[in-house]
């Protein structure tokens, strides 16, 4: 599937592009130094000291961008990440297993969609302050039940299946089937989700 899209100079190109400004953004905070530190240098143009200048303060711009792109990921990358594993999770398990616990838990993912993320966000803040890693969590915590009512309806349809059956007809546990069945199922699912929340 990746042979015909590694032949394509542009994809190889725009990919290197992008590892290059997450690589730069990820070690920001070690090569980059501190973005509020000052200097006598103000609004200066490109130079070997400021690829980019400074600002009306002396800061470095360059430092700063890559600061603040560390942030954006941060708060863009993880709190999907936490939401597809906790919504692949809840989802499967409620699929899966149907009954009380499908009723439970498709009871709490309906409560979490309908509680407006900001109302959450000023409760959470009004308790915790207003720290960065409180952002992740509550994105996280908004974000999961979509994704784990997209994983249910397919866990539902999914064991059904034939090949399910066999599995269970050959002595297969329920863990067995939804981690090496089931949950590779879903998977494109939870990566279109993923990619939307991000």
């Amino acid at each position: 599937m990746l042979r015909p899209l590694l032949g394509s100079r542009r994809f190889v190109v725009g990919s290197l592009f992008v590892l290059l400004v997450l690589a730069a953004a990820v070690f920001a905070a070690i090569a980059a130094g501190d973005p509020f530190r000052t200097s006598e240098t103000i609004l200066a143009g490109p130079s070997r000291a400021h690829p980019f200048g400074t600002d009306e303060l002396g800061r470095d711009i360059l430092t700063r961008i890559l600061n603040g792109a560390a942030t954006t990921l941060k708060v863009a990358i993880a709190p999907p990440l936490v939401a597809a594993v906790l919504g692949t999770t809840v989802g499967l398990a409620a699929g899966y297993y149907g009954g009380l616990l499908d009723e439970v838990l498709l009871k709490l993912m309906e409560f979490t969609l309908v509680v407006p993320r900001f109302l959450i966000a000023l409760v959470a803040a009004a308790f915790f302050g207003g720290h960065l890693w409180l952002v992740g969590v509550v994105l996280a915590a908004t974000f999961w039940p979509s994704t784990g009512r997209l994983v249910r309806a397919e866990a539902i349809s999914l064991r059904e299946r034939e090949f399910v059956e066999a599995s269970r007809s050959v002595g297969a546990g329920s863990f067995w089937v939804i981690t090496r069945h089931l949950l590779v199922l879903v998977a494109p699912v939870v990566a279109v989700s993923t990619s939307f929340q991000a």
